[in-house]
């Protein structure tokens, strides 16, 4: 039996409508979102807690200018 080298056929092109694969995305995963939730709460603690500074009768920031 002899030995013949096979040549194999070309691989196919990728599929078109596809971006390319550059790496430059994590298959779809976005921080927008969160940071914009995160943004959110951050902001509604700030307002809750000047509101409850100002419910109890003390100064927002409580300087005692001494």
């Amino acid at each position: 039996m002899s030995l013949r080298q096979q040549t194999l056929p070309p691989p196919p092109p990728p599929p078109i409508g596809y971006p390319p694969m550059d790496g430059s995305h994590d298959g779809g995963a976005s921080f927008g979102p969160v940071i914009g939730v995160l943004t959110v709460v951050v902001f509604l603690t700030v307002i809750a807690y000047v509101v409850g500074r100002l419910c109890r009768g003390r100064r927002i920031l409580a300087w005692t200018g001494r």
